[in-house]
């Protein structure tokens, strides 16, 4: 829950800075957050392995890590005009390594989030750095009307990376 508000508060913080240009109280585009991870093994599993294998997992008992998994965390950004239509799209990511014994679960939750919160600080930090291109942009298609909601998120929930 902490990390979710905490993605909450770096969106919050994004558009008070005047990122979207608000000005009347107006709207003027929209933005989605997209996290993606992929999980492969990592070379260092078949040496966990052998290793454990030759000691009869004797290593394994005594705390040497009997699994390893590499995860590559990817983090999107995706700015929409009030139109539906995107104006820029940030994309970074990162990886770890996460590893497990007997005495200790393989959860990558803690390292994960780690990760993610350096990753958005990253995105935002740029993001912030193209405001103000991007704000022309989003002036340019004008605030969002009610009218102009249903469209742009169907748009919007269509759009592909």
């Amino acid at each position: 829950m902490g990390y979710v508000l905490e993605l909450h508060q770096m969106a919050e913080k994004m558009t008070s800075r005047g990122f979207f240009d608000a000005r009347n109280s107006e709207e003027y585009g929209f933005y989605s957050i997209d996290l993606r991870y992929t999980k492969t093994f990592h070379p260092s599993y078949t040496v966990y392995l052998i290793f454990n294998s030759f000691t009869a997992y004797v290593l394994g008992l005594l705390g040497f890590p009997v699994d390893a998994d590499r995860f590559l965390l990817t983090v999107y950004l995706n700015i929409f005009d009030s139109n539906g239509d995107l104006v820029q799209s940030f994309k970074k990511s990162d990886s770890f390594v996460q590893t497990a014994g007997f005495y200790y679960g393989h959860n990558p939750t803690k390292k994960a989030a780690k990760v993610y919160s350096k990753l958005f600080k990253e995105l935002f930090e740029e993001a912030n750095l193209q405001s103000r291109d991007i704000n022309y942009v989003l002036q340019a298609a004008g605030p969002v009307k009610p009218e102009k909601i249903a469209p742009a998120r169907t748009k919007i929930t269509t759009f592909k990376l």
